[in-house]
C-alpha cells in the first residue's frame, strides 16, 4: 500500500464528505473518526477499541484483509492512532479536524506525530477532512502529497493553497460549484466534478438549488 497524506477541505455541503465516501471504496483496511457518522463504517464502542489493542484481539484484526472500524469519540483517537500504527497497511480518516486540533497548534499529539513522521515505515496513510485547511496543523499539511479542495473563500486558506494550486486556480476556488473540486496530487492539478459518482453512491439524482442540493 502506498503511503499518502491527504487533505480534503471545503465549505460544508459542497462535497468533501461525499468525495471521501467515494474515495474509501478502494481501501480494504480503514479506521475512521467521524463524530457526525456521515462516513459509512462499522462504528464500535470504546471498550471494543480497547480490546483491539490487546495482544490476542490485535492479532485477530491484523490478519484480516478487509475491515473498517469507526469511532465518534474524540478521546479514542489516540487509541485508533496506536492501532493504525501497529496494524500497518491502514488508512486512518479524521473527520471534523477543527474539533480535534486546536487552532494554530504547533505541537502535535503523540499519536498524530508518530503517524505523520513515522507512518511511512508502517504504510499508514492519513486522510484529514476539514472545512478550512488552517484547521489542520501545519506539521500535517506540510507532509501532504494530495490536497483536494472544494469551494474556499477565506484569505488565509487561499494563501496556503496557492503554493500547490497556483494563483489562477486559487482565483477559481470561491466560485467552484457544488460537487466540483480541484485535486493536487504529487505535483499535478486536476479539476473535476464528483456529481455522477455521488449519485451512483447514493442511488439518487442530485440537483443544485439555492446553493443546496436536494434528492429528486
Amino acid at each position: 500500500m502506498q503511503r499518502d497524506v491527504i487533505v480534503d477541505v471545503g465549505k460544508t455541503g459542497f462535497g468533501k464528505t461525499l468525495w471521501t465516501r467515494i474515495f474509501l471504496k478502494q481501501f480494504h483496511r480503514v479506521l475512521v473518526y467521524d463524530p457526525l457518522q456521515a462516513i459509512e463504517t462499522n462504528y464500535v464502542t470504546d471498550a471494543e477499541i480497547d480490546e483491539m489493542l490487546t495482544e490476542e484481539r490485535y492479532l485477530d484484526v491484523e490478519q484480516k484483509e478487509h475491515f473498517t472500524y469507526g469511532t465518534i469519540n474524540k478521546d479514542m483517537l489516540p487509541a485508533f492512532g496506536d492501532l493504525a500504527y501497529v496494524l500497518s497497511n491502514v488508512l486512518l480518516v479524521v473527520e471534523e479536524c477543527a474539533t480535534v486540533f486546536d487552532k494554530g497548534m504547533r505541537n502535535l499529539p503523540e499519536w498524530a506525530k508518530r503517524l505523520v513522521f513515522q507512518g511511512r515505515h508502517r504504510s499508514v496513510s492519513l486522510l484529514l477532512i476539514a472545512q478550512r485547511p488552517i484547521s489542520i496543523p501545519i506539521d500535517i499539511r506540510t507532509q501532504a502529497n494530495r490536497i483536494v479542495t472544494f469551494q474556499q473563500h477565506e484569505g488565509d486558506d487561499l494563501d496556503w493553497l496557492i503554493g500547490f494550486f497556483g494563483k489562477e486556480n486559487c482565483k477559481q476556488m470561491p466560485f467552484l460549484p457544488k460537487f466540483e473540486c480541484l485535486d493536487y496530487w504529487n505535483g499535478q492539478v486536476n479539476r473535476y466534478s464528483i456529481k455522477k459518482q455521488a449519485e451512483a453512491l447514493l442511488g439518487k439524482k442530485l440537483t443544485i438549488e439555492q446553493h443546496d442540493f436536494v434528492f429528486v
